[in-house]
Protein backbone atom coordinates (compact mmCIF):
# COMPACT_ATOMS: atom_id res chain seq x y z
CA UNK A 1 0.00 0.00 0.00
CA UNK A 2 2.76 2.35 0.79
CA UNK A 3 4.53 1.84 -2.16
CA UNK A 4 2.10 2.62 -4.34
CA UNK A 5 0.18 5.54 -2.20
CA UNK A 6 2.36 8.28 -3.95
CA UNK A 7 0.60 7.62 -7.21
CA UNK A 8 -2.91 8.53 -5.61
CA UNK A 9 -2.37 12.29 -6.38
CA UNK A 10 -3.52 11.55 -9.89
CA UNK A 11 -7.55 11.27 -8.14
CA UNK A 12 -6.61 14.99 -7.69
CA UNK A 13 -6.32 16.26 -10.93
CA UNK A 14 -9.13 18.58 -10.52
CA UNK A 15 -6.97 20.63 -7.95
CA UNK A 16 -4.13 20.47 -9.70
CA UNK A 17 -4.57 23.28 -11.44
CA UNK A 18 -5.44 26.14 -8.62
CA UNK A 19 -3.41 23.74 -5.84
CA UNK A 20 0.30 23.42 -7.79
CA UNK A 21 1.24 21.51 -5.05
CA UNK A 22 -1.28 18.78 -5.33
CA UNK A 23 -0.01 17.68 -8.82
CA UNK A 24 1.45 14.49 -9.70
CA UNK A 25 4.64 14.48 -7.93
CA UNK A 26 3.82 17.15 -5.46
CA UNK A 27 3.18 16.49 -2.32
CA UNK A 28 2.24 12.79 -2.47
CA UNK A 29 6.02 12.16 -3.51
CA UNK A 30 7.90 13.90 -0.50
CA UNK A 31 9.31 12.73 2.44
CA UNK A 32 7.47 13.94 4.87
CA UNK A 33 3.98 12.75 3.39
CA UNK A 34 5.07 9.02 3.05
CA UNK A 35 6.28 9.46 6.84
CA UNK A 36 2.75 10.66 8.20
CA UNK A 37 0.96 8.31 6.15
CA UNK A 38 3.04 5.46 7.56
CA UNK A 39 2.23 6.46 11.58
CA UNK A 40 -1.08 7.15 10.40
CA UNK A 41 -1.86 3.57 9.10
CA UNK A 42 0.60 2.38 11.98
CA UNK A 43 -1.91 4.18 14.48
CA UNK A 44 -4.73 2.54 12.72
CA UNK A 45 -3.51 -1.05 12.35
CA UNK A 46 -1.89 -1.05 16.13
CA UNK A 47 -5.35 0.44 17.51
CA UNK A 48 -7.21 -1.85 15.31
CA UNK A 49 -5.21 -5.05 15.04
CA UNK A 50 -3.26 -4.72 18.01
CA UNK A 51 -0.01 -4.12 15.95
CA UNK A 52 3.24 -3.13 18.62
CA UNK A 53 5.79 -3.77 16.12
CA UNK A 54 7.89 -1.20 15.13
CA UNK A 55 9.58 -2.76 12.17
CA UNK A 56 6.28 -2.84 10.56
CA UNK A 57 6.34 1.03 10.34
CA UNK A 58 9.90 1.15 9.56
CA UNK A 59 9.33 -1.24 6.67
CA UNK A 60 5.94 0.92 5.41
CA UNK A 61 8.32 4.03 5.24
CA UNK A 62 10.82 2.16 3.49
CA UNK A 63 8.52 0.75 0.61
CA UNK A 64 6.37 4.45 0.08
CA UNK A 65 10.58 6.18 0.28
CA UNK A 66 11.75 3.63 -2.57
CA UNK A 67 8.66 4.61 -4.51
CA UNK A 68 9.90 8.48 -4.83
CA UNK A 69 13.40 7.26 -5.13
CA UNK A 70 11.94 5.10 -8.28
CA UNK A 71 10.32 8.43 -9.22
CA UNK A 72 13.99 10.46 -8.95
CA UNK A 73 15.75 8.02 -11.58
CA UNK A 74 13.16 9.21 -14.06
CA UNK A 75 12.99 12.31 -16.19
CA UNK A 76 10.11 13.89 -14.25
CA UNK A 77 11.71 13.84 -11.02
CA UNK A 78 10.61 14.69 -7.20
CA UNK A 79 10.80 16.93 -4.89
CA UNK A 80 11.36 14.70 -1.71
CA UNK A 81 12.42 17.26 0.66
CA UNK A 82 10.25 19.98 0.15
CA UNK A 83 9.22 22.18 1.96
CA UNK A 84 12.54 22.33 3.31
CA UNK A 85 14.04 22.37 -0.45
CA UNK A 86 11.53 23.12 -3.49
CA UNK A 87 13.84 22.48 -6.49
CA UNK A 88 13.00 19.22 -8.64
CA UNK A 89 15.69 16.50 -8.54
CA UNK A 90 16.06 13.81 -10.73
CA UNK A 91 18.90 11.34 -12.65
CA UNK A 92 16.80 11.21 -15.72
CA UNK A 93 18.34 7.71 -16.27
CA UNK A 94 15.02 6.89 -17.47
CA UNK A 95 11.59 7.92 -18.98
CA UNK A 96 8.84 8.24 -16.46
CA UNK A 97 6.25 6.05 -18.48
CA UNK A 98 8.64 3.19 -19.48
CA UNK A 99 6.58 0.19 -21.12
CA UNK A 100 10.13 -2.31 -21.30
CA UNK A 101 9.69 -1.11 -16.85
CA UNK A 102 6.07 -2.21 -16.64
CA UNK A 103 6.98 -5.36 -18.22
CA UNK A 104 10.37 -5.52 -16.02
CA UNK A 105 7.70 -5.34 -12.97
CA UNK A 106 5.00 -7.32 -14.26
CA UNK A 107 7.63 -10.63 -14.91
CA UNK A 108 8.48 -9.59 -11.59
CA UNK A 109 5.15 -9.95 -9.83
CA UNK A 110 4.75 -13.44 -11.91
CA UNK A 111 7.87 -14.26 -10.60
CA UNK A 112 7.37 -13.72 -7.03
CA UNK A 113 4.83 -15.23 -7.27
CA UNK A 114 5.71 -18.48 -8.69
CA UNK A 115 8.19 -18.68 -5.81
CA UNK A 116 5.43 -18.09 -3.31
CA UNK A 117 3.09 -20.97 -4.78
CA UNK A 118 6.60 -23.17 -5.11
CA UNK A 119 6.97 -23.37 -8.36
CA UNK A 120 10.54 -22.02 -7.92
CA UNK A 121 12.34 -23.83 -5.40
CA UNK A 122 13.72 -20.65 -3.48
CA UNK A 123 13.01 -18.49 -0.56
CA UNK A 124 11.26 -15.06 -0.68
CA UNK A 125 14.73 -13.67 0.81
CA UNK A 126 16.53 -15.37 -2.25
CA UNK A 127 14.09 -14.25 -4.61
CA UNK A 128 13.81 -10.48 -3.63
CA UNK A 129 17.79 -10.04 -3.42
CA UNK A 130 17.35 -11.83 -7.20
CA UNK A 131 15.15 -9.64 -8.16
CA UNK A 132 16.51 -6.55 -6.48
CA UNK A 133 19.95 -7.35 -8.50
CA UNK A 134 18.35 -7.61 -11.78
CA UNK A 135 16.54 -4.02 -11.12
CA UNK A 136 19.90 -2.90 -10.14
CA UNK A 137 21.91 -4.37 -13.08
CA UNK A 138 19.06 -2.82 -15.74
CA UNK A 139 19.25 0.84 -14.29
CA UNK A 140 23.13 0.45 -13.73
CA UNK A 141 23.54 -0.54 -17.30
CA UNK A 142 21.43 2.93 -18.32
CA UNK A 143 23.56 4.91 -16.78
CA UNK A 144 26.41 3.42 -17.82
CA UNK A 145 25.15 3.99 -21.27
CA UNK A 146 24.11 7.40 -20.88
CA UNK A 147 27.43 8.46 -19.47
CA UNK A 148 29.50 6.57 -21.89
CA UNK A 149 27.19 8.79 -24.75
CA UNK A 150 27.34 12.01 -22.83
CA UNK A 151 31.42 11.89 -22.85
CA UNK A 152 31.07 11.55 -27.12
CA UNK A 153 31.33 15.00 -28.44
CA UNK A 154 29.25 13.94 -31.71
CA UNK A 155 26.73 13.50 -28.88
CA UNK A 156 26.60 16.72 -27.55
CA UNK A 157 22.80 17.56 -25.69
CA UNK A 158 22.30 13.79 -24.92
CA UNK A 159 20.22 13.52 -21.77
CA UNK A 160 18.66 10.18 -21.60
CA UNK A 161 18.01 6.77 -23.15
CA UNK A 162 15.27 7.31 -24.78
CA UNK A 163 14.72 10.41 -24.45
CA UNK A 164 10.70 9.93 -26.34
CA UNK A 165 8.40 7.02 -26.31
CA UNK A 166 7.51 5.30 -29.58
CA UNK A 167 4.73 6.31 -31.41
Amino acid sequence: LLAALPDFDVFLYTLWRSHPLTRHHGMTHMLIFVAAASALIYSALALLAGFSDVLILLLMFLCGASHIAGDYVTNWGVSPAYPLRKEYAKLNLDVAVNPILVLFTFAGFLFLALVWSGRIPLRADQASALLAAVYLAYFGSRAALKHYYSRRPESRGFTALPTLLPH
